[in-house]
């Protein structure tokens, strides 16, 4: 997937005096889609909202152009600069939720539980031609929650194995799964025995790796679809790799989508590919 990444260079700029607001829920449990509205009446086709990482604790006064970016969006809801009735109304709201056009940047949807900050941006140059971001309003605090008991829940509850203990090389290989909990872009992924790296996967919503996102030809590979338990097959059509080459195996559901990928459900029960 290729998008239109924001240059990382650091610039000092200082806040323009607010003129408008934008509002959203500082709590979102994991998934689950972040509606931010807002209005401003000098907003351009420059001026973007973009959630970043607040891990460092900065104060959300210091401009986070140059930080990871994961997501952003300009206000008129595409990552594309054009003009739009928001800008012209001075108000509208744009929607991070993994359905395209993809707001997507440095990870995928869905955001993995943690501290992020949420900040109205605008995108410029210097006279280098470099690009400059210069934090238009103080940015505001976002987290994204999974309690300890849904994650002790899924540890306990959650299933994953292999319909047969033994394949021939090239059959395709057919795995049941009870995530328990729905989520957009959950995986499973097969990882040879005593390595910690798969080795080819599939989504468990779309039984595949390409997602079911058609926007446009530079859609995303995105899984919005949600499926709670069922079946996934690899082969040919749907795996990330084919054929898995003779030897020992070993199955992991995992439900984030980004690193680090602690939260699976892992089968520890051997399968063998010959």
């Amino acid at each position: 997937m290729v998008y239109p990444n924001i240059t990382l260079s650091l610039i000092l700029v200082n806040l323009l005096a607010v003129t408008g607001k934008f509002t959203f829920p500082s709590k979102v449990e994991f998934s689950e889609p972040i509606e931010v509205e807002f209005e401003y009446e000098n907003a351009t086709i420059h001026d973007y909202i973009g959630i970043y990482d607040n891990k460092n604790g900065d104060g959300l006064d210091v401009n986070p152009f140059g930080r990871d970016l994961y997501f952003y969006t300009y206000f008129c809801a595409s990552q594309d600069r054009v003009h739009c009735a928001a800008l012209t109304e001075g108000k509208g709201s744009v929607v991070f939720n993994g359905v395209d056009p993809s707001e997507e940047n440095d990870e995928q949807w869905p955001l993995n539980p943690w501290k992020y900050k949420l900040c109205h941006m605008r995108q410029g140059s210097d006279e280098n031609d470099n690009e400059t971001g210069e934090l238009i309003e103080k940015c505001k605090k976002l987290k994204v929650k999974l309690s300890k008991k849904k994650k002790k829940k899924l540890k306990k509850k959650a299933s994953v194995q292999a319909v047969k203990q033994k394949y021939g090389k090239g059959e395709e290989i057919e795995i049941s799964f009870n995530s328990v909990m729905k989520s957009q872009n959950t995986w499973i992924g097969i990882y040879p025995k005593n390595d910690d790296n798969y080795y080819m996967w599939v989504y468990t919503g779309c039984n595949n790796v390409l997602g079911d996102q058609e926007d446009s030809d530079d859609k995303s590979n995105d899984c919005i679809k949600k499926k709670k338990k069922g079946k996934v097959t690899f082969g040919p059509d749907t795996a990330s790799k084919w054929p898995l080459p003779s030897g020992d195996y070993y199955i992991r559901l995992n439900y984030y989508n980004n690193p680090s990928f602690s939260l699976n459900k892992e089968n520890d029960e051997i399968f063998t590919v010959v």
